[in-house]
């Protein structure tokens, strides 16, 4: 950021881009994430999503 007379001025703290959207690249996972899916999504997935490809919580979830 620059002032009038050019000079950088101070950012203010938490400034940055902000995130516009989360897009998976691609629809598919490749093998070697696959099979860490397969082996740890029983143990460490919470099934928390309002939908199918939704990002939002369930109404009602609580995670404490």
């Amino acid at each position: 950021m620059e002032s009038e007379d050019g000079a950088r001025a101070e950012r203010p703290a938490g400034w940055g881009r902000p995130v516009l959207s989360f897009v998976r690249r691609s629809g598919r996972l490749d093998a070697r994430l696959q099979r860490a899916w397969d082996r740890y999504a029983g143990e460490y997935l919470l099934d928390v999503n309002a939908g199918e490809g939704s990002l939002s919580v369930r109404s009602g979830v609580a995670i404490d």
